[in-house]
């Protein structure tokens, strides 16, 4: 099923990116959980302490890897063209990044508030993304940042096939 999935995205010009953030982003979420289950489960406490700074140092190492991914797909760094797409995946991509500097930090107990604070500021930058995304998705763009090719359709003169704009205002 994959392999025809990738087929059918080469046949429109597109790569394999979107699977792969979309990926990326499903196993990081659930190692997270991963993270977060071992910090609550009656365990004993290194394997609690260990288990969860590994799974959320994973977790977040995927989170960026799915970022880059998304710029992969909107071509941050080969073009100038500052789209909406191209914004919400370099924030995505940066709020991976904090949340890697935050998890590499916490292995070093004494730098806990450094820790926590970058994983603060990604979750802010991670927020102002998905910001991005619900803007994406008002203006139609329904590729958001993880299918690009989606947010150029429009009808033979670029107007949007989906909303049509009616005589009353509505």
């Amino acid at each position: 099923h994959y392999n025809v999935a990738v087929r059918k995205l080469d046949a429109l010009g597109v790569g394999p990116w979107p699977y792969v953030a979309s990926v990326l982003y499903l196993v990081g979420a659930m190692t997270f959980a991963v993270g977060q289950t071992l910090e609550l489960a009656p365990v004993a406490p290194e394997i609690a302490t260990w288990g969860s700074l590994i799974a959320f140092l994973t977790g977040s190492l995927l989170f960026l890897l799915g970022g880059l991914a998304e710029c992969v797909e909107n071509m941050v760094g080969a073009c100038c063209k500052c789209t909406s797409g191209y914004v919400g995946a370099v924030l995505n991509a940066v709020g991976g990044f904090c949340f890697v500097l935050g998890a590499a930090l916490a292995f070093q107990e004494r730098l806990s508030f450094e820790s926590n604070f970058l994983y603060g500021i990604g979750s802010v930058i991670f927020m102002l993304g998905s910001g991005v995304s619900i803007f994406m998705w008002k203006d139609e763009q329904f590729g958001l940042t993880f299918l690009a090719v989606l947010n150029d359709l429009g009808g033979s003169d670029g107007v949007s096939v989906v909303r049509q704009q009616s005589g009353d205002g509505a």
